[in-house]
């Protein structure tokens, strides 16, 4: 098995040598493009690795690039295609590392969440959250608090939702993400907005994810709810 384990990481190091700047040039033209909220764009990268993994016959990076279409699919709210993605990286999951464990829960939350089932939805991304934390992947967690806090002022528990905000605000500055600083301030909003908070409070969260938002060309997060980015318009 370990045998098998080496062969099959050589062929991967070769695939990445000959391939390996088209490859990562898909991978990153599809974050920016999702994140930029040109989701259309990020479709036809994903196609075009798609093409270029057949071609070659090697698939050394599906995993990242199926997490990067669950991503797209979540933003252009295509549910069915979301679900093929995730129960892809569902049956990847033993040969697959913490981070990302972290990633997946916080993306099955997510996509519970938009299904409306909150307590489904609530307890992966309290798992994600705790995988993040103990782990410092700061990013998943502070992404993963953000949407959390949203979820919990949705189920009316604002003291809670409040405190997970203010911390995903907190590790996104830390860590100094524009993604993570626009999301969190956002549904730091909401959670506001929810909670019937005074109108200056979310002003100045609303400019701030904004600002970020402007500079940076940072339109789309995961964990984007719309039905509560609509109460904010």
């Amino acid at each position: 098995r370990n045998i098998a384990k080496f062969g099959l990481a050589i062929f991967a190091l070769f695939f990445l040598y000959r391939h390996g700047e088209s490859v990562l040039a898909q991978f990153r033209r599809v974050a920016t493009h999702w994140i930029g909220g040109q989701t259309e764009d990020a479709l036809r990268c994903l196609q075009r690795y798609e093409a270029l993994a057949h071609e070659t016959g090697a698939h050394a990076m599906d995993h990242q690039i199926a997490f990067q279409s669950a991503y797209v699919h979540g933003v252009r709210g295509d549910l069915v295609a979301m679900d093929l993605q995730l129960r892809s990286l569902e049956a990847r999951l033993p040969a697959l590392g913490r981070i990302d464990r972290a990633q997946y829960d916080f993306l099955a939350g997510w996509r519970a969440a938009l299904a409306g089932r909150l307590p489904e939805a609530v307890n992966l991304l309290e798992r994600s959250v705790d995988n993040a934390r103990r782990h410092r992947f700061a990013f998943f967690e502070s992404i993963g608090r953000g949407l959390l806090a949203e979820l919990l002022a949705m189920a009316g528990d604002f003291a809670e939702a409040r405190m997970q905000a203010n911390l995903a605000i907190e590790v996104g500055r830390r860590l100094n993400s524009v993604t993570a600083l626009v999301a969190s301030h956002m549904q730091r909003a909401v959670v506001a907005e929810l909670g019937a908070e005074d109108e200056p409070t979310m002003r100045v969260l609303l400019q701030e994810a904004m600002g970020h938002a402007r500079r940076h060309g940072h339109w789309a997060w995961g964990g984007l709810m719309p039905e509560n980015l609509s109460r904010l318009a």
